[in-house]
């Protein structure tokens, strides 16, 4: 975590042009090793307490209270709960944008870690297990460290870094029309002082302290799929007599299926369509009238997305 927390925050001094006061590495190494014992804490505080999207007021808290201190202008509220904060430096130059989103997810933690969540929240009018599950905490954790790191040379900056904690990002909640990131740049996030380039990191599983990068972009972009069927309801005895929608969702879970397995070239344009979810029926013996599927379907090409999408 410490060599991710270190790259990103070099990245942003060398883009806002710190470069031409002459900070290097070292120095930012130096400074980024005194905060890590505390970006270390921050994130198991924020792994002890995750909070659902849109959910993420504590988290908000924190990071709002971490951010004034540093004297950095700060808007809270950004998005429901998104905080976006300013660091201007000494003197003139370019604007760069530094990110990280906040939400966790509704899963159980098994890690028996000390710090592990044993946290609950309310998703689909069910009280659900929640845990960061995905590394948000870390994220979160890195940014108020690499905002520390900055803060402390803004003597050396020519330019203002702009900081985004981003709430839901796992997808808008449902009943809501928007996720946290087209919510927050509807709300003025990147307005004011407006950023000419976005900087962002996620952690994945694999070998500690390695950064991992390629031009365009290196994580899919990600759509949720929701399929209602309408059948006609009969008794299970009697299918002759209605329309199974049950038969017809295990046809359309296949037909997906097929489509990235056998339609799409992994090798050019890798795709993952997943129908995750299958809801339909209250008792076991009637064949019920309707049935909802949902998924994620995950593409890095527009165009091969937009096909799959219209098919």
């Amino acid at each position: 975590m410490r060599r991710l927390f270190a790259a990103s925050t070099l990245t942003l001094l060398l883009a806002a042009g710190a470069a031409q006061a002459q900070v290097d590495g070292a120095t930012v190494d130096a400074a980024v090793q005194r905060v890590t014992p505390q970006v270390v804490e921050w994130r198991r505080d924020f792994h002890q307490h995750p909070e659902l999207g849109f959910a993420e007021t504590r988290s908000a808290a924190v990071i709002a209270d971490h951010l004034r201190a540093l004297g950095l202008e700060v808007r809270t509220g950004v998005g429901k709960t998104g905080v976006v904060g300013v660091l201007r430096g000494a003197r003139p130059g370019r604007v760069v944008a530094l990110r990280a989103d906040m939400d966790a997810l509704p899963v159980q933690e098994a890690t028996g870690l000390d710090f592990a969540s044993t946290a609950t929240g309310t998703y689909m009018g069910n009280t659900v297990p929640v845990a960061h599950a995905c590394g948000h905490d870390m994220h979160m954790a890195m940014l108020m460290g690499a905002a520390q790191v900055l803060a402390g040379m803004k003597d050396q900056i020519a330019g203002t870094v702009v900081f985004v904690f981003q709430p839901a990002e796992e997808g808008a909640p449902p009943g809501e029309p928007k996720g946290g990131a087209a919510l927050m740049i509807a709300e003025g996030a990147l307005n004011d002082p407006k950023p000419e380039a976005i900087f962002g990191l996620h952690v994945v599983p694999g070998r500690p302290g390695s950064v991992f990068y390629r031009p365009e972009g290196f994580m899919a972009a990600s759509d949720r799929v929701d399929i209602v069927l309408k059948g006609k309801q009969t008794h299970g005895a009697w299918p002759w007599r209605g329309v199974d929608v049950i038969a017809v969702a295990g046809q359309v879970i296949e037909t997906v299926n097929t489509l990235t397995a056998r339609t799409v070239d992994p090798t050019t344009t890798p795709t993952v369509f997943t129908i995750a979810t299958l809801n339909a029926g209250v008792r076991y013996n009637i064949i019920p009238d309707s049935a909802t599927l949902s998924g994620t379907l995950r593409t890095f090409d527009v165009a091969q997305r937009d096909a799959l999408v219209a098919r």
